[in-house]
């Protein structure tokens, strides 16, 4: 029995870890994210002040309605800009991508789809003792092109952050389920520019 609670600390300790090495890497991200918003703001009120500039010389005249136009127009092309990222990052905190699910190989769209259901749910089940209901999941797909020789990552949107929640604190469990579930890997859905790297992390 205390061999078995040493294993279980250990395995505590390291998803603790993990944790912990996420959130340092997401704080850093968002400062990286930050800087470079302030770097693109600069960049344009420095465009802003040049076409002003070459306004004024060709005019001879300050052309006041226009400017404060063009400085409206600018901040609110970048306020837009945030605004959508922020939406796209609140919406991934209710996906996971699910690694190395099998393929259902039929032109039927709707028969891969439901294939792609059926194992999701069996792995919720099986791997992480979560039922979950059609109306639960707001949309399954996979995300990429079809390839003959390795099955396309599946990206899972939950309703809500509670399942996704749970079945992310609980990863550990993959190791020790089944050998359908057993290779699969799961991540949280990542930008773009993450998700090579989350994917090399996984495999």
């Amino acid at each position: 029995m205390e061999k078995y609670g040493n294993i279980e600390k250990k395995l505590e300790d390291k998803a603790s870890a993990d944790m912990t090495k996420h959130l340092d890497k997401r704080m850093q991200q968002i400062e990286d994210r930050l800087t470079q918003i302030d770097r693109e703001l600069a960049s344009k009120f420095q465009s802003i002040e040049s076409q002003l500039q070459v306004g004024t010389n060709a005019s001879g005249k300050d052309n006041v309605i226009s400017d404060e136009e063009l400085i409206k127009h600018a901040v609110q092309e970048e306020i837009t800009k945030i605004t959508t990222e922020e939406r796209d990052q609140e919406n991934r905190k209710r996906n996971i991508i699910v690694y190395r699910i099998p393929q259902k190989k039929t032109e039927v769209v709707s028969e891969r789809k439901q294939s792609d259901t059926l194992f999701v749910t069996d792995l919720l089940d099986a791997v992480f003792n979560t039922k979950i209901e059609d109306a639960e999941i707001d949309k399954i797909y996979r995300r990429g092109r079809w390839q003959e020789d390795k099955p396309i990552p599946l990206l899972l949107a939950f309703h809500d952050n509670e399942k996704k929640d749970h079945v992310m604190a609980n990863l550990q469990n993959l190791k020790y389920s089944v050998d359908k579930f057993k290779k699969t890997g799961i991540s949280h859905a990542s930008p773009p520019r993450e998700r090579e790297e989350n994917k090399r992390m996984v495999e």
